[in-house]
């Protein structure tokens, strides 16, 4: 390795290293093989910087995964997303608060005939995600007339 300048090193060390995992798809399989070389590079700035301390790859790649969970990523972001509190009138209604959906967690939506899990109106209309949401913003003042 000491014969070897910038972009052989690199090679090299990727070559020791096995980022690819058994993925049918492609796009996959490159964003895994980037996220390798980012390591690789990340390591070999961090050997530069603190000459003193050597770290292996799997240390310093599960070191910089640790990192990014505890410090990067908002506390927000990693709690469930919660829906907006509506108007009295139209609610979101938890399929085991509603006795009609307690025994099926997914039902077909009618308006757009899809078997998703469903959301329930005040007015008894069974929607999937994305039609309760178009629903509740063609509403004027939350009023279902429907």
């Amino acid at each position: 390795m000491k014969n070897f300048k910038g972009v052989d090193t690199q090679d090299e060390r990727l070559s020791f290293i096995q980022w690819k995992l058994r993925v049918k798809r492609w796009p996959k399989r490159v964003l895994f093989q980037l996220q390798g070389m980012i390591i690789n590079n990340a390591l070999a700035l961090w050997n530069l910087n603190n000459p003193k301390i050597k770290l292996s790859t799997k240390d310093f790649t599960m070191n910089v995964a640790v990192q990014l969970k505890n410090k990067w990523f908002p506390i927000l972001l990693r709690t469930k997303y919660q829906a907006p509190d509506h108007n009295e009138k139209h609610e979101q209604i938890h399929i085991i608060d509603n006795p009609k959906l307690l025994n099926k967690s997914r039902q077909l939506c009618q308006k757009c005939g899809v078997v998703r899990t469903v959301l329930s109106c005040t007015c008894d209309r069974i929607l999937c995600d994305n039609c309760y949401h178009e629903h509740i913003l063609n509403l004027k003042y939350f009023i279902c007339k429907e």
